[in-house]
């Protein structure tokens, strides 16, 4: 649903406009570059707008008076699609992000987390996660291996994620691994730097897409990544942690990195959110450390359209901090 500002403003006073019992609409767009109406109040425009439990698209110009009120902002409606798309796909999980994201830009790391986590655990519940689960293969049987790797070189600890058959996916076993060897940095001052790599083909692939869900008690659930969630550990302590990624970085495989305070990836990197079409919302921090980077407006519109970037356009993003080829620290380990 797009609408000018005359549209807007009658909106505003339509208390039952956006009724679940009919045929709601899945988002709300409108032309920020429309005749403005003379008595038009852009303060209570915003306002209204920010209790809006669906995503708010901007079509038009990016407006820093509208940046409050808007959840993703683009040039016209065509290029609006792939997000478009992915709202109607899967709404509820749509909705969620933008409400998440508006409100962990105002919150401290922790508080933040917290929230995040509530509305992940709350989607794992809901309908569209549910046929996402169901449309996947059986879990493949995996071989066992350490998943992470630590070396000590200097005053550096080296972490190698070691699942590359699985393209270093998140498993629970990995995301414990890495828990532990973060913690170890934070708690062993001797260690200056932790610099992170993954063996094989790629950096990691997200979260294990086998062990999704496991969870029968999701309140248990939402314990348990506030407990083990690798990512707020970087973030008590973001400069003494640097990443290099290759290959590709899917949901947690780059939601992680984003809380360090370096980030290379190397030229042929490539970068996606997929968690939307699961249903879902990033889950691995994302919502609160890549909105950190990148912005609120830009985080929702990539997540929202799950579309692939490249290193380059993740350099100029900010999402990664230098563009660089393997350095030496990062042995490559053939297992």
């Amino acid at each position: 649903m797009i609408v000018d500002l005359t549209d807007l403003k009658t909106l505003m006073r339509e208390p039952h406009w956006l009724d679940v019992t009919q045929e709601a609409p899945h988002f709300l767009g409108i032309a920020l570059e429309s005749n403005v109406p003379s008595d038009f109040d852009l303060a209570a425009a915003l306002r209204w707008l920010s209790f809006q439990p669906l995503p708010i698209l901007g079509i038009g110009a990016h407006s820093e008076a509208w940046a409050e009120g808007i959840d993703c902002f683009f040039d016209d409606v065509e290029a609006a699609q792939p997000v478009i798309a992915g709202i109607t796909a899967n709404p509820r999980a749509a909705a969620a992000m933008v409400q998440v994201t508006r409100i962990t830009s105002q919150l401290s790391l922790r508080d933040a987390l917290v929230v995040e986590s509530l509305a992940y655990s709350t989607l794992l519940a809901g309908e569209e996660f549910k046929s996402w689960l169901q449309s996947r293969p059986a879990p493949r049987a995996r071989p066992l291996e350490d998943p992470v790797i630590l070396d000590r070189f200097n005053q550096d600890l080296i972490i190698s994620l070691n699942a590359p058959r699985s393209r270093n996916a998140l498993s629970i076993d990995m995301r414990d691994a890495l828990r532990e060897a973060f913690q170890l940095v934070l708690l062993d001052a001797s260690i200056l730097k932790a610099r992170v790599y993954g063996l094989g083909p790629a950096f990691c692939s997200g979260g294990d897409l086998d062990e999704f869900g496991l969870a029968t008690d999701l309140s248990v659930a939402h314990h348990v990544r506030q407990l083990r969630m690798p990512g707020q550990t970087i973030g008590l302590a973001p400069e003494r942690f640097h990443f290099w990624v290759h290959g590709a970085c899917v949901g947690g495989g780059i939601e992680t990195p984003a809380f360090a305070g370096h980030i290379s990836a190397d030229p042929d990197c490539v970068f996606r959110l997929p968690e939307i079409g699961f249903g879902l919302v990033p889950g691995a921090g994302g919502c609160v450390s890549i909105p950190r980077r990148i912005g609120r407006h830009r985080t929702n519109a990539w997540a929202l359209s799950q579309t692939t970037i490249n290193a380059q356009t993740a350099l100029e993003w900010g999402l990664v901090d230098e563009l660089s080829a393997r350095p030496n620290w990062a042995v490559a380990t053939t297992p």
